[in-house]
């Protein structure tokens, strides 16, 4: 997996990470799971997003909420 992820809060039922993912172009890809409710800025870069409701390309300023 190509993730780097750092702890920035955290408290009862809730917690705050900065997850920056370091693929590069004609890299594998991968699948992600959350198991929680989950906001995911984008900042840089587009990655591709698939649900069982279909896929979307995320760019700068997307927000992503699962």
């Amino acid at each position: 997996m190509s993730l780097r992820s750092t702890l920035l809060a955290e408290g009862p039922g809730w917690s705050v990470m900065d997850v920056v993912c370091t693929a590069r172009p004609g890299d594998p890809a991968y699948g992600e799971r959350y198991e929680t409710a989950c906001v995911a800025a984008v900042m840089e870069g587009t990655f591709q997003h698939r649900s069982p409701r279909g896929a979307v390309t995320l760019a700068p300023g997307a927000l992503l909420l699962g």
